[in-house]
């Protein structure tokens, strides 16, 4: 397991933000200026879920945002002004410690845990969390990671569902029970999970 320790948006260039694409116009069109401003703008946005969640656009329109959906945001963002800030996806361990009351559910398919992700930037050999200090409904923030994945600035839906498939089949080397499973087990208890917590988020948000 590979623990994390998470560095301010202070960390990145502080550039100007020029029309160079859809989000760079997006934050100039909302008044930002500069990168640590759009940063800011971001980490301050309520934490709920979107509409799509893998869309970072709607931040703009819906005023809330995700870990995929903020960091996208950015990383997107990142893109159009040539800096090179990179999102990685991390496989943590969700479970009642991180969410109370998830083990409940868990316990109707046999597991103590599912692999949840998580999302954050990674500039040089930094690593910042735009959902810190967010109300997310987790007991802690997630620092902990099974694996950490880097991936493009937005992904699709599938491109996200065949990336967990990937990655449950490494938790199944050595978590037998989810090899007894089996995927499909899996994804509904995720399915389960996710509703969960954006009930919950909702809720908290509110």
């Amino acid at each position: 397991m590979m623990k994390v320790t998470f560095s301010s948006y202070d960390v990145f260039p502080n550039v100007e933000i020029r029309s160079r694409g859809i989000f760079s116009d997006q934050f100039i069109k909302i008044g930002m200026k500069t990168f640590h401003d759009a940063c800011k703008w971001v980490n301050d946005l309520p934490y709920d879920y979107n509409s799509d969640m893998v869309d970072s656009q709607l931040i703009f329109t819906e005023k809330k945002g995700i870990c995929l959906t903020k960091h996208g945001a950015i990383a997107r963002l990142a893109e159009e002004l040539g800096e090179p800030i990179r999102k990685n996806i991390g496989f943590f361990r969700l479970n009642n410690e991180i969410y109370t009351g998830i083990a409940n559910l868990l316990s109707k398919y046999g597991l103590d845990y599912i692999p949840q992700i998580d999302c954050f930037l990674q500039y040089q050999d930094h690593c910042i969390d735009l959902t810190e200090g967010n109300c997310t409904g987790k007991n802690k923030p997630i620092d902990e990671f099974d694996f950490i994945v880097p991936v493009a600035a937005e992904i699709s839906m599938d491109e996200k569902i065949t990336l967990y498939m990937e990655y449950i089949e490494k938790y199944a080397d050595f978590e037998p029970k989810f090899k007894t499973a089996g995927i499909d087990k899996i994804l509904t208890a995720l399915s389960e999970c996710t509703a969960e917590m954006q009930a919950r988020c909702c809720i908290t948000t509110s």
